[in-house]
Parts: C-alpha cells; sequence; structure tokens
C-alpha cells in the first residue's frame, strides 16, 4: 500500500531540526507500543526549517501472515530519539495515527434486504432481494447467504432459517453477488410484524476483517434511507458554474466563508473548516451500525 506521511517543525524559524528517521507501524489500536509491526524500512527524514514541512510518500507491503481485521497505521518521526525537541522527553507529538482503520482481508456486507410483498400470511412465498458486497481488500472463497425471519430487527438465536443461497466462486474485493431468492414462511407464524434479515456467510466460513457487519434487517435498512434521502435538498449553479448551497443548509452546519471539501470514498463532504481541522485532529474511529454495514 501507498503511504504518504507529513512531517512538520512546529519550532519558530529560529529553531531547525537536524535530519531524524521516521517508521511507519501496523497496529490494532491507536496506540504505538511493542506489539506494533514496522512496515518497511526506516525513512530518511531531511533537516527541516523552522516552521518547514514535508512530504513523504512510500510503498510499503503489509506483512504475510497478518490476520484479517481493522488496522490502524502509526507514524512516528525522530524514531531513533537523535533528536532533542522543545517537549523532550515526552515528545507526546512525535506519533500520529490514521485517522480510520485499514480494512486488512475480505469483509462481507449486506447491502439489499427486501422482501417481496411486504403484506403477506404465514405459509406463503415471499421472493427477498439479497445483495452482498465484498468492501475488504481481499478476495473471498465460496460461502452461503442466509435468509431469515425473526420477530426483531436483530440477528440471533430467535432468528428462524428460511433458506440459504451458495455464492460459489466467491467475491474479488469490491464485488457483489445479487439475487432474488424465493422463500416460503412458517405455517406457524401468528399475525403480526416481522422482519426478514439476511446474512452474509451464514456458515462462518470466511474469516473477515470485520464479524459483526454480516446482517442487516430489511426495515432497518428501509428507514435508515428514508431518514438519510429525506434530507437531501436541491442545489444550483451561479452564472460562473459555481455550486450554490441552500441557505438553511449552510446555518444549520456553519458554512460561511472558508471550507473544507472532503473526499469521502464516492461522494465528497462540505465541513466548517473550523470543524474539520477540529474533527481530523480528534476524531476516532466510530461506526453507525446500519451505515456500516449497507456501505455508506
Amino acid at each position: 500500500m501507498t503511504l504518504a506521511t507529513t512531517i512538520k517543525n512546529q519550532a519558530a524559524a529560529a529553531g531547525p531540526a537536524p535530519p531524524a528517521v521516521l517508521r511507519l507501524y501496523l497496529s490494532t489500536d491507536a496506540v504505538l507500543d511493542a506489539s506494533d509491526v514496522q512496515l518497511g524500512d526506516d525513512i530518511a527524514v531531511r533537516a527541516l526549517g523552522g516552521g518547514g514541512g514535508v512530504t513523504l510518500t512510500r510503498i510499503v507491503p503489509i506483512p504475510g501472515g497478518t490476520l484479517p481485521g481493522p488496522y490502524y497505521v502509526l507514524a512516528q518521526v525522530n524514531a531513533t530519539n537523535t533528536v532533542f525537541e522543545a517537549d523532550s522527553p515526552a515528545q507526546s507529538n512525535d506519533v500520529k495515527a490514521s485517522l480510520t482503520p485499514l480494512i486488512v482481508g475480505p469483509d462481507l456486507m449486506v447491502s439489499a434486504a427486501t422482501p417481496s410483498p411486504r403484506t403477506t400470511a404465514a405459509g406463503t412465498t415471499v421472493a427477498v432481494t439479497n445483495t452482498v458486497r465484498n468492501a475488504g481488500g481481499q478476495a473471498t472463497g465460496a460461502f452461503d447467504i442466509g435468509i431469515y425471519v425473526s420477530s426483531n430487527n436483530v440477528y440471533d438465536g430467535g432468528a428462524q432459517l428460511l433458506a440459504t443461497r451458495r455464492v460459489t466462486a466467491g467475491l474479488a474485493p469490491g464485488a457483489v453477488s445479487t439475487a432474488i431468492t424465493s422463500v416460503t414462511l412458517p405455517d406457524t407464524l401468528t399475525a403480526g410484524p416481522y422482519f426478514v434479515i439476511v446474512r452474509a456467510d451464514s456458515a462462518g466460513e470466511i474469516g473477515e476483517a470485520n464479524e459483526n457487519n454480516n446482517s442487516v434487517a430489511a426495515r432497518e435498512r428501509r428507514v435508515f434511507l428514508r431518514q438519510l434521502h429525506s434530507r437531501a435538498q436541491h442545489a444550483n449553479s451561479d452564472r460562473q458554474g459555481r455550486l450554490v448551497l441552500p441557505e438553511e443548509l449552510c446555518r444549520k452546519i456553519g458554512l460561511k466563508n472558508e471550507v473544507a471539501l472532503v473526499g469521502n470514498r464516492g461522494r465528497f463532504e462540505i465541513w466548517n473548516l473550523q470543524r474539520w481541522k477540529q474533527a481530523h485532529e480528534e476524531e476516532t474511529a466510530t461506526y453507525q451500525h446500519v451505515a456500516n454495514v449497507i456501505g455508506l
């Protein structure tokens, strides 16, 4: 993988820093310790004048045998402790973790779970559109997708298996498998609301980076998407082709003067510049369950 690391000498102009050493690590958390694995060799950092900076880019291998899972990349400057710094011996700002984890290995996520019809009866057949995506960086082998019915929207011991389908060829990174699977509801179901749950790798054959995002209930996904898209507003452009944001949205998120445009996979985000700087420095990885399992 390619890693870019920016190093800055925060001293005033009169405080030049001599050459130093940068090391990159792979870690299961955002804290550097003896269990972390160095990525590649030591990287030489040239001398930096006060206020000066440099960005170093390196291609480094992920060690063979690394187990699937989320990992942080840690960068440590002055790794050999040869430069006496203003905050020595603490040097508390010499280590920085990636803002979000790197996903190593395959990671199956359910992105569609839609039954039709939604009003039916016990013992009848329902067609369930189900889509599973490999959001990880490694191909999977063959696996099963299970379709369940449950009185709640959580996959647990109370979920009753209705059918499975086999993805015989597995999924390459970024690939999806979509099918419409017919299932028969148990004739023992009493009248009331039920949830159809789709679960990837229902037999547990695939070692994944995240084993907690393999299922989603149809209603849970539908409600989340409704809440997300209902807040969308139409935007126009001015005579110079610039995007004009609705005033209501600008007031709500405090947009004025300078803004930050942040790329995020297949879309970009518009931030209040100061809030973005704060989030960039302080934010730790968080996961909203439904957003995670449907790949948003």
